[in-house]
């Protein structure tokens, strides 16, 4: 039996109140947080060099699972979410599949398709709250990358965990999260009146 892929989550969150909606939407619209967002969960892995024979395996996409809410809550003009494999969880009877967007009915069963399909990258889960709740306590979960969104936003949805105060997690620097993203990650940024940050946590025993 293939085994199941590693999961890194990926989530938007004020800080220090760990917000992540309000009213089924995000409370605050940040270009270059949202392109930075594309970027790093459409961008494969990289593929060490080799000198064995020259060969053609199938192409790599990435993969994001979501819930039906985060679904619905993507403009329509932008799903499926392009060049990724997008994972839905609902237990309501699922549209017409297509061969970028899979419908399941659990986190466990998003797994097992993606460890039984091909060229598969890296598999991100994008929320929301309790699809990141189920994530968490999976031993699959290796990252957290956490973009801290600085202020109150009067959100009414809310991460789940604080990776800062509660075990189990360590931060990583920016060095070792460039690394893993795939392109340099510097510290605050202010886009606006607003100051965002990228980080990186990892599990640890």
């Amino acid at each position: 039996m293939p085994r199941p892929p590693s999961l890194t989550l990926i989530v938007a969150a004020a800080y220090p109140s760990l917000g992540i909606g309000s009213k089924g939407v995000l409370p605050w619209r940040l270009k270059q947080e949202m392109a930075y967002f594309a970027r790093v969960t459409t961008r494969t892995p990289a593929v060490p060099a080799t000198d064995a024979p020259l060969v053609y395996p199938p192409p790599v996409q990435n993969a994001v699972i979501m819930g039906r809410k985060t679904w619905a809550s993507l403009p329509p003009r932008f799903r499926p979410l392009k060049d990724r494999i997008n994972v839905v969880l609902s237990r309501q009877t699922p549209p017409v599949e297509t061969s970028d967007t899979i419908w399941v009915q659990s986190l466990e069963g998003a797994l097992r398709v993606l460890a039984g399909r091909q060229g598969v990258g890296t598999v991100f889960v994008i929320g929301g709250a309790e699809v990141y709740r189920s994530a968490l306590g999976m031993g699959a979960t290796e990252r957290v990358l956490l973009t801290k969104v600085y202020g109150e936003w009067g959100c009414d949805v809310f991460f789940p965990v604080d990776l800062e105060r509660e075990g189990g997690w360590r931060r990583r620097s920016r060095e070792e999260m460039s690394a893993f993203v795939g392109e340099e990650v510097g510290g605050r940024v202010r886009e606006g009146d607003v100051e965002f940050e990228c980080c990186m946590f990892e599990r640890v025993e």
